[in-house]
């Protein structure tokens, strides 16, 4: 089995354990989508289930960042994010 299926696996089986009947199949079918597609992890805190919807946490959008070679620069009055491109070229 793939990492990415065994991810899938780890996050459904942790979505059952934290919350339970408040998951429908559409829910579930949504996180096995955002695992897929973004590898987010329950387990790391990259998701969060609120209110009928799956929220990205603070650390998921890092996580998320780095996996795509991302870099976030923090200053006190600004965020750039600047995106690194496989071909070496950045834009703000």
């Amino acid at each position: 089995m793939t990492a990415a299926k065994d991810l899938v696996r780890q996050n459904r089986r942790y979505a059952k354990l934290r919350w339970g009947s408040l998951l429908g199949t559409i829910a579930m079918r949504a996180l096995s989508n955002f695992t897929e597609q973004f590898r987010f992890s329950i387990a790391n805190g990259d998701l969060l289930f609120l209110g009928n919807g799956w929220y990205v946490t603070h650390s998921g959008l890092t996580s998320l960042a780095r996996r795509n070679r991302c870099a976030l620069k923090f200053n006190r009055f600004s965020l750039f994010v600047i995106l690194r491109h496989n071909d070496g070229h950045s834009r703000q």
